[in-house]
């Protein structure tokens, strides 16, 4: 029998893209994949939340967790924030590959 993969609901695909609910936790010790729910996925980012570092650091991490280029990763909304939706331009096969190259940063 196939085990259907359950994907969260922080995790989708939209118009060509796919996009990560974020919660972010910057000044943390390193950055590392926390926890992936339906609500967000954590993030903690070895980064301070001043001139855009925090930020920079999670789309490096991203970039780096899923094997993407920076480029290919944006903040959409919450620049300032804790919560963050970002955007991911990618060519996974489809989003259960996306989620389970996520999930290997954990």
């Amino acid at each position: 029998m196939i085990q259907q993969i359950v994907i969260p609901k922080s995790i989708y695909f939209k118009e060509g893209s796919y996009f990560l609910v974020i919660n972010a936790k910057p000044n943390s010790k390193v950055s590392q994949i926390t926890g992936i729910s339906d609500e967000a996925v954590d993030v903690n980012i070895a980064a301070p939340p001043k001139d855009g570092e925090a930020n920079a650091e999670l789309c490096d991490f991203v970039a780096q967790t899923l094997g993407v280029k920076k480029t290919a990763i944006q903040v959409q909304k919450g620049g300032k924030g804790r919560n963050k939706l970002i955007k991911i331009e990618s060519k996974f096969k489809d989003i259960n590959e996306f989620y389970e190259k996520l999930k290997q940063g954990l």
